[in-house]
């Protein structure tokens, strides 16, 4: 078993290894399962728009927020799953 700590930490590192060295890590969330078998851990990074069309530019849009979910076995002390928090998060800051 692992505690906050280590599963932030854990879950953070994936997110490094899956998507490269990111600009401004935030931990959104960290939730203990109830039957406290899984860890669900929420990060934030921002990401340059790789397109920027004409109406970002004039806002100064240039980066996106992405919202990474990663969920780790609490036991065994794996990654067991990995996916987009909420496809509705992802937003133009």
């Amino acid at each position: 078993m692992i505690d906050l700590k280590k599963a932030t930490e854990k879950a953070k590192g994936f997110i490094v290894e899956m998507e490269g060295e990111q600009k401004e890590f935030h931990l959104e969330s960290a939730l203990l399962s109830s039957d406290k078998k899984n860890w669900e851990v929420v990060f934030s990074y921002k990401k340059a728009l790789e397109h920027i069309n004409d109406l970002q530019k004039i806002l100064g849009l240039k980066e996106r927020k992405i919202y990474k979910k990663v969920i780790i076995d609490n036991d065994k002390i794996e990654i067991i799953g990995y996916s987009d928090a909420a496809f509705d998060k992802s937003v133009l800051v």
